[in-house]
């Protein structure tokens, strides 16, 4: 999905109406959460419904406390 619709800044994207996505890298994972401690991390995997033919989104959930 990266880079498909309404490009709204850097690596930030308008992919359906009002719905808006930002797309790190471990770069910009260090500059956001930084000052975090990580205490979680785990795959999401949603399949597309009624299109079992797709391969399914992958999301990863990353769960932080502040320092």
């Amino acid at each position: 999905m990266f880079g498909k619709g309404k490009k709204l800044g850097k690596d930030y994207f308008e992919i359906l109406e009002g719905v808006s996505m930002f797309f790190y890298d471990s770069e910009s994972i260090k500059d956001e959460f930084g000052q975090y401690v990580l205490m979680e991390c785990s795959e999401i995997v949603e399949p597309h419904k009624n299109m079992e033919h797709k391969p399914p989104f992958k999301f990863i959930m990353i769960k932080c406390q502040k320092k």
